[in-house]
């Protein structure tokens, strides 16, 4: 009877207010305010329903009203208050990303962390940059949380936005946690899915000083992985050319030793590879490959024995019995013991 909506919310607003029991009164006052198009109204009638959270009209889109209209106001404590009520409710795909930015306006890890569940959660969520802000944002707001900020940067990384250095603080992170097989898996994770050459070696270097076996991490492919991607690492080429011994397969493991007899290697290590070459390819049949390398061995080690009498055995397969023979003489008579 009061003749137009806004006049009719506020009386039943007043009736409300006076008996909160009146559930009709609080549904008249909603009712009305919808109908008045009167903002200032809305959110009064919004924030008394609100108030004693009932149950009445839409609340879901009463929540998120009363944060919009305290995110305009600046008001954090509203917006933290509105919006995490509304994510309790589990709001809807388009409600869920407006309250994932309120929450991250707030500048609280819990509210961020519970708006990122229910984005992540959706069916429907799509790779976004802005997805992906939020994630490395939760991740900075949960610093004292290493496990919870390792996920969050995770989940930014699967997204495909993020760089070299939300890499490195995710490996760190989990190490923080001392989560050491993680971080040895995501090692191998981020340097498999790494395009760039330089970057696979380093994320590779990095998992083998660890020196922790992973469940799911395939050594062999990685060794593979990082063979290829640095042509002067030692370390994958020496591990892989052992696997390959200790299986019985000296034909790969001869390639590999013929790559790091290639390469300038520091102290002891240029011996031992020559020196493993020869005798692999002396018993692979390839006696002049096997001369080449133990003539190394031996002009660095005269006194190496075992390696001057196979460099003899090499050299008369190789058809070479000349030099056989000078190597026999220049031993001076020194037993030496023929395989």
């Amino acid at each position: 009877e009061a003749g137009d909506a806004a006049s009719s919310a506020r009386l039943y607003l007043r009736a409300a207010l006076l008996s909160p029991e009146d559930v009709q009164a609080w549904q008249e006052a909603d009712a009305q305010a919808s109908v008045a198009g009167d903002a200032a109204l809305r959110l009064e009638v919004d924030a008394a329903l609100e108030e004693r959270a009932l149950e009445v009209g839409d609340r879901d889109a009463r929540l998120l009203r009363l944060a919009e209209s305290s995110f305009a106001a600046a008001d954090v404590v509203g917006v933290g208050l509105y919006a995490g009520r509304s994510l309790e409710r589990s709001p809807g795909a388009a409600e869920s990303w407006r309250l994932l930015e309120l929450a991250d306006f707030v500048d609280d890890a819990a509210l961020v962390r519970a708006a990122l569940d229910r984005v992540l959660g959706l069916e429907e969520t799509e790779p976004s940059a802005r997805l992906s802000s939020l994630l490395r944002r939760s991740a900075l707001l949960a610093a004292d949380e290493p496990a919870a900020a390792a996920a969050d940067l995770r989940a930014a990384l699967e997204l495909g936005h993020s760089d070299v250095s939300d890499e490195d603080r995710y490996v760190e992170l989990l190490l923080a946690a001392g989560a050491e097989e993680e971080a040895c898996s995501a090692l191998a994770w981020l340097a498999e899915r790494s395009e760039v050459s330089a970057r696979r070696a380093e994320l590779l270097t990095r998992w083998r000083a660890l020196g922790v076996a992973a469940p799911g991490v395939e050594e062999r492919r990685l060794l593979e992985l990082w063979r290829g991607a640095d042509a002067e690492a030692y370390e994958p080429r020496w591990s892989l050319a052992q696997q390959h011994l200790d299986a019985g397969e000296r034909g790969p493991a001869q390639e590999l030793l013929e790559e790091l007899s290639a390469l300038t290697l520091e102290g002891d290590r240029q011996q031992e590879v020559d020196r493993l070459l020869g005798e692999v390819s002396y018993a692979e049949g390839s006696s002049a490959l096997a001369s080449a390398a133990l003539r190394r061995v031996v002009e660095r080690d005269p006194e190496d024995l075992e390696a001057r009498a196979l460099l003899v055995d090499a050299l008369e397969a190789s058809g070479a019995p000349a030099e056989a023979a000078q190597l026999l003489e220049e031993a001076g008579g020194e037993a030496l013991v023929f395989g």
